[in-house]
């Protein structure tokens, strides 16, 4: 009996991701979150529903679209790339000033479940010229919390 797959060679039935966030983060000692928003000309107010959200702890600033945006890492991938490149220029300020910038992809990830990105999504990534880092939760460790407390 033959499995019906999708265009990137996964069977649907397959357990995906869930809870996918995507980020832009940037960490570093004493980050000013207001001073990060002002170096990249990002706005304090979000643009639409669908806009990525800004966030901050000490020592953190993220710009993150998660599983309400779309639960498909290849979305999100795609949405964030086109609104991180104009922002690269800055980035490259803040990197200079001794912050880390990176691209953080988190989700729920069943027990032996793989993640496939599509060949556009790791194109995507690689232009931005940012390191990458995927963080993968359990059902059983999946946290009530912001999944971005990891960068507090």
């Amino acid at each position: 009996m033959s499995s019906i797959q999708n265009n990137q060679g996964r069977n649907p039935a397959d357990p995906q991701w869930t809870s996918v966030t995507a980020s832009l983060a940037v960490t570093g000692d004493h980050l000013d979150a207001a001073v990060v928003q002002q170096t990249l000309g990002l706005s304090t107010a979000a643009e639409s529903p669908d806009a990525p959200r800004t966030h901050s702890g000490p020592g953190w600033w993220s710009y993150t679209l998660d599983h309400d945006f779309s639960d498909r890492p290849d979305d999100q991938i795609a949405a964030l790339a086109s609104r991180v490149t104009p922002l690269l220029e800055g980035l490259n300020v803040l990197v200079d000033r001794g912050h880390h910038v990176q691209i953080a992809i988190s989700g729920v990830v069943p027990m032996g479940t793989r993640l496939a990105l599509s060949p556009e999504s790791t194109s995507r990534l690689a232009a931005l010229g940012l390191p990458v880092s995927f963080t993968t939760l359990n059902e059983d460790n999946e946290p009530e919390r912001d999944p971005l407390d990891w960068l507090d």
